[in-house]
């Protein structure tokens, strides 16, 4: 029976599969999912943390839209008092001239 040309190839796929003693790629790969699986639950907790995040911009942005709508509201209440006091001064001045003038 011959030998096989390529055992030396076959020890040194061995070896870097099994590692010979050292870390070879089965551990690697190992090393790897348990790392993959780590990334995945952080990438679930920052996730979690972003929506909480998004709902406060939110609900921040909404009580603020309620604020400058309420403060609007009260500019324009101020606009037409000051109106109707600009017009009733105007009158009574007008009234008090008339009435010196026929008086």
């Amino acid at each position: 029976m011959e030998k096989c040309t390529q055992v030396k190839t076959i020890e040194r796929i061995e070896n870097a599969l099994y590692g010979n003693g050292q870390k070879g790629l089965v551990k690697d790969v190992e090393i790897i999912k348990i790392e993959n699986m780590e990334m995945k639950d952080d990438l679930k907790k920052m996730s979690t943390s972003i929506s909480a995040i998004a709902k406060s911009f939110t609900e921040r942005d909404a009580i603020e839209g309620a604020t400058a709508n309420a403060k609007e509201g009260r500019n324009k209440a101020i606009q037409k008092v000051g109106t109707v006091f600009g017009i009733a001064f105007g009158l009574i001045g007008l009234a008090c001239v008339i009435l010196e003038k026929i008086g």
